[in-house]
Order: structure tokens, then sequence, then C-alpha cells
């Protein structure tokens, strides 16, 4: 059931309209193939369609949440960078992703990058952030990890809570038997695990996940529940570690920003609303120059 489909969340899904928005997967960009290692895109290989925001990057919070050096709040360029500098993981291929923004807006966004070695029938190795869309820069809010092994390959449980734990500190919250999660407020400090509805959708069901089929996220979609998640809700860390005799069969780890994710979905919004009221108003405008025949 597990997967790498990058996903379109509360950023990239509201291509759909606020009272039906679904969760779709998204495109691969047009991307010639690389010649040696890996290689993104550049704007003249992206579609024509494909718009990219230019506003000031948005500052992150502490402490700095980051997988094999792509971390939350870089640029795209130094996402790109990140994701070239992580080659010695063994990613064979990359992807830049492309999504939807907001209705009635008809243009696509570079949504996520993924690199990845899936050259070994059943194994996984991938590395994946999603974006934030435009108007706002293409900066990351989300990284995630996802590695499977053949039996008896992989590491220990023991060894695998060390790693996180040195570079995280102890849990902050454990969901026997595989789950275990960081949470940090807008002011760097640990918190409880959140028990406000809106965050507990996304920290536990995986919403933002590379690697989770994603329930429907509609409810992100709200300006008002937009505003709560960037208000309350925390930044988060999030593994996931099957085992078999105490033998990881598969590792999953995600880092996510959920303030600067709302932040850049309002303003993506307040750009399709702005859009829809000036084409609203046309409408009106041509519809006031008609009356009946009577």
């Amino acid at each position: 059931m597990l997967s790498l489909m990058l996903i379109t969340t509360a950023l990239s899904a509201c291509g759909a309209e606020p009272d039906n928005v679904a969760v779709q997967n998204v495109e691969s960009a047009s991307v010639a193939p690389p010649t040696s290692g890996l290689a993104p895109a550049t704007a003249a290989t992206l579609p024509d369609d494909v718009e990219i925001g230019t506003a000031p990057l948005m500052p992150t919070a502490t402490p700095s949440l980051e997988i094999l050096g792509v971390a939350v709040g870089q640029s795209l360029p130094a996402a790109r960078g990140a994701f070239k500098s992580s080659t010695n993981a063994g990613f064979t291929d990359y992807e830049e992703k492309l999504g939807p923004l907001p209705r009635p807006l008809q243009r696509r966004f570079l949504s996520g990058i993924i690199a990845k070695n899936m050259s070994k029938p059943g194994l996984n190795n991938q590395l994946g952030a999603l974006l934030l869309s435009p108007p706002a820069s293409p900066q990351v809010w989300y990284v995630g990890r996802h590695i499977t092994y053949a039996p008896d390959e992989g590491p220990s449980v023991a060894s695998s809570l060390k790693s996180l734990t040195d570079k995280y500190g102890p849990p902050h919250f454990v969901r026997p038997p595989d789950m275990f999660y960081w949470f940090w407020g807008s002011n760097g400090q640990p918190v409880a695990q959140p028990i406000d509805g809106d965050c507990k959708l996304k920290t536990e069901t995986g919403t933002v996940s590379l690697y989770m089929s994603p329930p429907d996220n509609r409810a992100a979609m709200d300006p008002i529940t937009l505003t709560k998640i960037r208000n309350i809700c925390p930044r988060v860390v999030r593994a996931v570690i099957q085992a078999r005799n105490d033998v990881v069969t598969s590792f999953q780890l995600g880092v996510a920003d959920y303030a600067l994710m709302a932040k850049g979905a309002e303003q993506s919004l307040a750009v399709a609303k702005k859009s829809a009221d000036m084409a609203r108003d046309a409408l009106m405008q041509k519809a006031d120059q008609k009356a009946p025949e009577i």
C-alpha cells in the first residue's frame, strides 16, 4: 500500500474547487534525460504554462529540519544543489513534479522534486521534497525519505532509532509499535502531541507524506482552517520503522513546516480569488448590458 507518488497537498491540491477538493497525483516535468548523475530542470526545459513564484523567501523557525541536506525552508536552487549532492545515497533518477494552481488559474507550478533508485524489484531508495506554489517562491516546506530493504539486509531497529535521536533528540511522542513523532512550536520549543483535530489529521494520517495514500484533504482548503493551521499546528518530524525480528524492512521519515505551508497556500488562494472576482465582475458588466425582450 506504500508508494512514492508525489501528491498534491493543501498547496498543490488546491487546483480543485474548495467545495470539491480531491487530492491528485502531479505530473512529471519535461526534463531532458541527464547525461550523467542527477540533472535538474531549467526554466528552458519547463513547459510554457509553468509559473515560478518570485516573492522573497519566508523565514522558517528552529530547529532546522533536513534529510540528506535537503532542508525545510530551502530555496529552489539550494534544494536542487542538495539533491545533486545526495547522489552518494545511490540515487539514479531525478524528477521535478508539476501541480495545478488553484482554479480559475490555468497555469501550473513546480510542486516537488524526487530522487530515487528503483533498480532492484521490490526495493525503494527515495528522497522527495514539496515546494510552495506561486506567488511564493518555490521554497521547500516538506522533505521525505523512504527506504525498503531486502530480508535481513536492513539496519536494526535500535540503530535506526539512535540515528533519529542523534539528529532530532528523543521522540516527543511514540505510537507503538512503529511510529515516532517530534513536534516544535513557532518559538522553536518542543510541544506536546497536538490535540487539535486539524493538526492531528495532518500529522497522523500522512496527508503530506510522499509514501502513503492521502485522505480527502478538503478541510485544508478552507481559509479559516488554513489560518488555524498557520497559527497553531507545529513543525513535525514523523518516522515509521517497520521491522521483522528487529531488523528494519521499511524506513520512512518526513519533516514538515505547516505554518510555512499554510502561508504559501493562503497567498496562492488569494491570487486565485482575485482572478475569480475579476472574471465575475467582467461577466456581470457584460450581463448588465443585456436585457430580456419584453
